[in-house]
């Protein structure tokens, strides 16, 4: 009976959780890794987003050496638990001769750790010479700070 009590105190505290509106707007920070091929293994990221109910738009930054990329990205928000993105359009980029930027999208599930926000997940993408080659990426939320 104890054990069925606990059961049903688990589902309904993870059902009160699901139906919390979550609001991921806000910096976050991290890394992207890319598979074997491509020019590097990872590279510095950080999204800066804003959330209106699921939706939400924002800025994609990739930094590596001295090359970089800023993108307009698009994407959603479902069960309190997974951010989908697209990346629209490159805004603006710094690259080296026979590189191209991907144009990325993916799923990021939302983790938390402790008082800290992640998101982790896997990308794909395209670039104008065609697929590119995907990998993973760890962010985490930055705190604001007066």
């Amino acid at each position: 009976m104890r054990l069925l009590l606990y059961i049903l105190a688990f589902f309904l505290c993870s059902s009160l959780y699901a139906q919390q509106q979550i609001n991921i707007s806000g910096k976050w920070v991290g890394k992207i890794t890319q598979q074997e091929g491509g020019y590097a293994s990872d590279y510095d990221m950080e999204l800066v987003l804003y959330q209106e109910g699921e939706n939400i738009k924002g800025k994609s930054y990739f930094y590596i050496d001295d090359i970089y990329a800023i993108l307009e990205i698009t994407g959603g928000f479902k069960s309190n638990i997974l951010f989908y993105f697209k990346e629209i359009k490159i805004l603006d980029a710094a690259t080296k001769e026979s590189l191209e930027w991907c144009i990325k999208k993916g799923q990021l599930l939302l983790k938390k750790d402790g008082d800290t926000l992640k998101l982790e997940g896997f990308w794909q993408g395209n670039s104008e010479a065609g697929p590119c080659i995907p990998g993973k990426i760890f962010l985490k939320k930055e705190v604001e700070r007066a």
